[in-house]
């Protein structure tokens, strides 16, 4: 089965598109994410190998790059690994650096089962940071998103209220820009 995956941003804008062949039509969140970065990363390897010097446009900025505004450039041109993009992912994941919508519901945990269709919408949604950092080396923040197209929040974590104009722990998410 083909299945078309998008990254989009809070507001719903697609930002980057990638066509993963899925074996089984019932998968886990875990194998969505495994089969996405396997795709990605082995995309970027072979237009490595071709001599071509585009940036990584993935789920997961790999180590030692810098992001750009086209994606992440490595500072030595290297082959990446999808094991280790995969433990970063799905880490990321459990930490609320992204989180996917499956038909426009929430895809709660990792081992979450997912029944694939011929027209099952996909949608990766990274959250980026406005300002401060990690506190304590973890980094669990409130996310308010309003998807113009549906107009449902969707939470993950507890820690925020910026639509109130008050910031606890000193952390924003661009995400949390609610009307």
């Amino acid at each position: 089965m083909t299945l078309t995956v998008r990254d989009e941003t809070a507001a719903g804008s697609v930002t980057n598109q990638l066509t993963l062949d899925v074996l089984a039509e019932t998968i886990t969140v875990r194998e969505l994410i495994r089969s996405r970065v396997y795709q990605e990363v082995q995309d970027y390897n072979l237009r490595q190998r071709q001599g071509a010097s585009a940036a990584f446009r993935g789920l997961v900025t790999p180590t030692d790059a810098e992001q750009t505004l086209n994606g992440a450039r490595l500072r030595q041109p290297r082959q990446i690994d999808w094991k280790q993009q995969f433990d970063k992912a799905a880490d990321a994941f459990t930490r609320n650096g992204f989180f996917i919508l499956i038909d426009d519901k929430q895809a709660e945990t990792l081992d979450e089962t997912i029944t694939l269709r011929h027209d099952t919408r996909v949608s990766f949604v990274k959250l980026v940071p406005l300002v401060g950092g990690v506190r304590d080396g973890e980094a669990s923040f409130s996310v308010r998103a309003v998807r113009p197209e549906t107009r449902r929040r969707f939470d993950c974590g507890a820690c925020s209220d910026i639509k109130m104009g008050r910031r606890r722990r000193g952390f924003a998410w661009a995400s949390e820009l609610v009307p």
